[in-house]
This record gives C-alpha cells, structure tokens and sequence, in this order.
C-alpha cells in the first residue's frame, strides 16, 4: 500500500487547534470497544506527554 503523508506543521504553544476525528463515507473508526480505550490511552499519553489541554464536544 502507498501511503502519501501530509507536509510537517509547526504547532505553536497558546494557539487552539480543531481537532477532527471521522472516517470518511461514515465508516467504522474503531471496530470494538478496545480500539476505542486504546485510541483514549494513546491521547491521554499525548496530553500528558506534550503538556497540552484536551476538551471534547459531542
């Protein structure tokens, strides 16, 4: 498979960022309930990790 990447960004610290997470056509993102948990504990890593706030709307 080919995999195409995006060009790097440059975060910077104090901006607010949107943040998107979908599938494209309303596809499945996680399949079972242990994607999901792993994909929280992988976020959670990431907040903690790069000092950063997280706030969630449904």
């Amino acid at each position: 498979m080919l995999l195409m990447g995006r060009p790097k960004r440059a975060a910077q610290a104090g901006y607010l960022y949107h943040v998107l997470n979908r599938a494209n056509a309303r596809m499945t993102i996680f399949e079972t309930d242990e994607d999901y948990a792993a994909f929280e504990r992988i976020l959670s890593e990431a907040v903690e990790r790069f000092e950063m706030r997280c706030s969630v709307i449904e």
